[in-house]
């Protein structure tokens, strides 16, 4: 029995030999898989006379691991020669853009999934900031106050925003001609990169605005610092990481659906650029609510909205050159056919 199963790690280490330097020339070429496949089947009659010892073991049963073996090489060999075919997986490719169009609708929704009941600021949550602060000056009235659901997660819409644009264009160049999809392309992005251009400028000096506000109230000592605490010194930290959490693993699986649906898409260094800075923006906001006091997220929440909003105006002119250089190729070659 253990010269069989010996023979049979025999067979077995030679198959998966075989299989590996299969798929190998399989990448070389993948007009032979279909015929390196074939030729498995072809030396699963060959390899009992070459390996099997009729008086030490059983044929049936060597028969059968060898067909196991061989089932499981040509699996291989056709996973592999799947994933190094050079097409487009549509399937696969629709998933990332399904998921990467969720992350725009769930940070443009960020407000109504923050919002919470309304709380109250107490004095010991004030003498915290500053001792000298008197509560007893202000209205009770006026403490009550709606936890402040930020602007840092809706910003980073700016900057998924394009890689949705840039992921849509490339799914609809599969439904529409070659022809209409490159005369539309170059005007849809420029477009697209100048509406978003002035969004990301006006939100920009918008958010640049309410930090400056905000940490004037905050320095104010100390009515100033009073109602900035009344309508800024609660931040929903927690709900604001839950969402960040949830838009991670939806960019993961993004990025992976992207990869997996065609693996060239590693090599467009622009596509890569740009689903790394959505990362960024992504990992700076979540850094910048973590690493102060609760009462002062809301002043870092406005920094990082700033942030994403720089990010967004960086790759919106960089949209827009590309464009302007896509249209006057489409002018060239226009006019040289005509």
């Amino acid at each position: 029995m253990q010269d069989g199963a010996l023979h049979a790690a025999q067979a077995f280490e030679f198959v998966a030999l075989l299989a590996g330097q299969l798929v190998v020339q399989s990448r070389k070429d993948q007009s032979e898989l279909i015929i390196l496949v074939v030729d498995i089947d072809c030396l699963q009659a060959e390899l009992p006379y070459e390996h099997a010892e009729a008086d030490k073991f059983s044929p049936q049963v060597y028969d059968l691991i060898l067909m196991l073996s061989l089932t499981l090489a040509r699996w291989g060999v056709g996973v592999l020669g799947w994933w190094y075919m050079d097409r487009l997986r549509t399937p696969v490719f629709a998933l990332a853009l399904v998921l990467i169009a969720l992350v725009v609708l769930i940070e443009l929704g960020s407000t109504l999934v923050l919002q919470s009941p309304s709380g109250q600021i107490s004095p010991a949550d004030i003498s915290r900031v500053d001792d000298s602060l008197d509560v007893g000056e202000v209205d009770q009235s006026q403490i009550e106050q709606s936890t402040r659901p930020g602007m840092a997660i809706q910003y980073l819409a700016l900057i998924d925003s394009i890689v949705l644009f840039t992921v849509g264009l490339m799914g609809i160049s599969l439904v529409v001609p070659e022809r209409v999809h490159g005369r539309i392309q170059g005007i849809a992005t420029l477009i697209f990169a100048l509406l978003l251009l002035l969004l990301s400028i006006t939100l920009l000096f918008a958010a640049l605005g309410m930090v400056l506000f905000m940490v004037s109230l905050f320095l104010a000592v100390p009515f100033g610092t009073i109602t900035y605490l009344v309508k800024y010194g609660f931040f929903d930290r927690g709900g604001a990481g839950i969402v960040l959490s949830f838009l991670l693993m939806l960019k993961l699986g993004f990025a992976v659906c992207l990869v997996v649906a065609h693996q060239r898409f590693l090599q467009n260094s622009g596509l890569m650029l740009l689903v790394l800075t959505s990362f960024l923006a992504h990992v700076l906001v979540s850094l910048l609510h973590g690493l102060v006091p609760l009462v002062l997220v809301s002043i870092t929440d406005g920094i990082a909205a700033m942030l994403g909003a720089v990010f967004a105006a960086i790759w919106s002119v960089v949209l827009l050159i590309g464009s302007l250089i896509a249209i006057l190729k489409a002018v060239r070659v226009d006019r040289s056919l005509t």
